[in-house]
């Protein structure tokens, strides 16, 4: 509950509120917000006091951040910590699992700096991430007491001393990598990194893949890298690297997802003029995936591998088994899938499908030179 007090005029000796008229029509005194005093509300000349110099001569310092953690334990752990002020381009990087307390003393170390008035600490979805480690780490250092906004359990504000966090997600509601196309940006993208690899294991990465480059240039090959996007581009467009590729007798791990197609959308006949009496069936085929699912064995545990069969008999097993088929002779509707260039086949030759492919309809063959 606010009560008003009740205040006495020493001019006229009137007794008044601070809200109340009254007094005013008395005597005409009334209080300036901005002179901070009583006066002759008739006569007064109200203007902007004056701001103190030394004010004025303090900064304000932006500092943005960002936390990486592991979570590898169930419990996010912060161990890269890196910040950035607009004062300069230079990148303060904290390193390991006390990379919060580090951060922490040197924000406080700026705010106590006699020419900063206030330190402003931005991260982007600092509600609903970076906050909690944040704030994690000042009551483990017994200073939890800060002043804090909420909206349900996400931070939106955060204050202490000279220092404030803020979200600029509240400003900005959209994801960081959506910041180059919003606002036009050429020079900065948000890169990727795989989240789970950050794990206690990973935190002194053997960097294998320079090791096999070193090793198979000392052997005396010419190594050329390149991105695997770039490579199966070049695979689908340079016909001479596909030659290649099939002429190499390189076999693969097994997968067992390559058993299964599904996108075949072609017609045998696309067109057929009913006679008298007659009847015209339709034959599709339907993907065995869901069926597979649900009433087929799976195999279980750590696979035995037979990568020298020889004269085995496969029929013995009963497993996966990645071989090659001849397709049978003479059917009218091939039963063996095979994709080509995105396209899913049932053909009764692979060669006829590679070599006709790109070839006009007109200009396809229909009996097949390679099988008899």
């Amino acid at each position: 509950m606010c009560v008003n007090p009740i205040k006495k005029c020493p001019t006229c000796l009137h007794l008044y509120t601070s809200t109340s008229q009254e007094h005013v029509k008395h005597c005409g005194l009334q209080y300036c917000p901005n002179c901070s005093k009583e006066v002759i509300i008739l006569q007064h000349k109200c203007f902007l006091q004056s701001t103190d110099d030394d004010y004025d001569k303090k900064n304000t310092i932006f500092v943005y951040f960002d936390i990486e953690a592991r979570q590898d334990t169930g419990n996010h752990i912060a161990n890269l910590l890196c910040a950035e002020t607009d004062q300069n381009n230079q990148q303060f990087t904290f390193k390991g699992e006390q990379c919060v307390e580090s951060f922490l003393q040197w924000v406080h170390t700026l705010a106590n700096d006699e020419t900063v008035d206030k330190v402003i600490v931005v991260a982007h979805n600092f509600k609903g991430y970076d906050g909690y480690l944040i704030l994690e780490e000042l009551y483990k250092q017994h200073t939890g007491n800060s002043q804090q906004i909420f909206n349900g359990a996400k931070i939106l504000s955060l204050e202490l001393p000279n220092i404030k966090f803020i979200d600029s997600m509240n400003f900005f509601p959209m994801a960081l990598a959506n910041f180059p196309k919003t606002f036009g940006l050429n020079e900065l993208k948000k890169g990727f990194f795989p989240h789970f690899f950050n794990t206690q294991e990973h935190q002194i990465y053997e960097e294998e893949t320079r090791t096999k480059v070193e090793r198979l240039s000392q052997l005396g090959y010419h190594v050329k890298e390149m991105w695997e996007c770039e490579w199966n581009r070049k695979i689908q467009t340079e016909p001479r690297i596909n030659e290649f590729i099939e002429w190499l007798d390189i076999v693969t791990p097994l997968n067992p997802r390559e058993a299964f197609f599904g996108g075949r959308t072609n017609a045998i006949k696309l067109y057929h003029k009913v006679k008298d009496g007659e009847q015209i069936n339709y034959s599709d085929m339907i993907s065995l995936y869901p069926c597979a699912n649900l009433e087929c064995d799976y195999p279980v545990g750590h696979p035995q591998l037979i990568d020298q069969p020889g004269t085995t008999d496969v029929s013995r097993y009963y497993g996966l088994v990645k071989c090659n088929i001849l397709p049978p002779y003479e059917l009218y509707h091939p039963v063996l899938p095979y994709r080509i260039e995105s396209k899913l086949v049932f053909p009764l030759c692979r060669t006829c499908v590679q070599e006709q492919l790109k070839q006009h309809l007109t200009q396809r063959s229909e009996k097949c030179p390679h099988s008899p």
